[in-house]
């Protein structure tokens, strides 16, 4: 997300250049750009760093964690075996 800043337009002109395909939609102060794939939004990331934009990222959904809640357990399941059951399973609990 690009913040609005005095040169967001020249940075949108630079950035749409760079990127012909790039979607961009206003939200507040910020303006959110949407790419197609995963290298282009890699692409857009290292291009507005080197660029020392004003901006920060959403991390796609297949970077982020995995929330889940465990319904229906018993009580008497200890937190350390369920963490190896799932580490088993190739998670990786946190909490």
């Amino acid at each position: 997300m690009l913040r609005i800043t005095e040169t967001v337009r020249s940075q949108m002109k630079i950035i749409n250049e760079k990127f012909p395909k790039i979607r961009s939609r206003t939200t507040g102060e910020f303006i959110k750009l949407y790419t197609d794939n995963l290298e282009q939004f890699h692409e857009l990331l290292t291009f507005a760093e080197k660029t020392k934009f004003q901006f920060y990222e959403i991390k796609p959904k297949n970077e982020r964690p995995i929330k889940v809640v465990l319904k229906g357990l018993p009580c008497n399941f200890k937190v350390e075996e369920i963490q190896a059951d799932l580490e088993e399973l190739g998670f990786t609990p946190e909490k």
